[in-house]
């Protein structure tokens, strides 16, 4: 939820890095954030050796941050808070669902 917001609050900074970085992939450095969080619930919920789960949520994880980011030139832009709860209800359906 706070990426989300940070996102949301910075709105401006993220379009410009988004825009003109080259040297740096933004996206893939929040989507490998997002993947260091989410491999703690898969540790605590024992799955840390199914590399099946693994590669669910590292292909998630960029799919999510790629949401996040396109929202940022979506007119209106959905309110932080809608993104943050369709992930983790998307989260929390394929985990109650394994």
């Amino acid at each position: 939820m706070l990426l989300f917001y940070d996102i949301e609050l910075h709105a401006k900074f993220y379009r410009s890095v988004l825009k003109s970085q080259t040297e740096v992939d933004i996206v893939s450095m929040i989507a490998l954030h997002l993947t260091t969080l989410l491999f703690h619930i898969l540790e605590e919920k024992g799955l840390s050796n199914n590399q099946k789960a693994k590669d669910f949520v590292e292909t998630y994880c960029l799919g999510m941050t790629y949401t996040m980011t396109a929202n940022l030139y979506h007119e209106p832009e959905i309110e932080y808070d809608e993104l943050a709860k369709k992930v983790v209800n998307a989260i929390e359906f394929t985990f109650k669902n394994y």
